[in-house]
């Protein structure tokens, strides 16, 4: 009977033990798995960080690149209604008669002589 007991006793105190190598086994992986994913959060942190970088730059790129065609595009504009009205004062004869040109600097930047 005591032998019995102490038979039972024994078998539960190797079931309790197998349990408690299962559980620390599986906290042992589960750390791993914990371990795992805050490198692989690091790693997404960095990468986000980097792609903001990115992200900034190219936004600075075109803020800089849209500037300098709108600076490009007036430019063309001012020498386009420029043009434009050396035409219409050649097209008219000259401011005095004469067939020149003498707008805005006429065609070429310089005033000079149509014909």
């Amino acid at each position: 009977d005591l032998q019995e007991a102490l038979r039972q006793a024994q078998g539960q105190a190797e079931r309790h033990a197998g349990e408690l190598r299962e559980l620390r086994d599986g906290a042992a992986s589960a750390a791993a798995r914990a371990s795992a994913a805050e490198e692989r959060a690091i790693v997404a942190e960095e990468e986000l960080g980097r792609l903001r970088n990115e992200v900034e730059n190219y936004s600075k790129n075109a803020k800089r690149d849209l500037e300098r065609f709108e600076t490009a595009a007036a430019e063309k504009d001012r020498r386009i209604a420029a043009l434009e009205e050396a035409l219409m004062v050649a097209q008219s004869g000259g401011a005095g008669g004469d067939g020149e040109i003498r707008s805005a600097g006429g065609i070429g930047g310089a005033s000079a002589p149509s014909g």
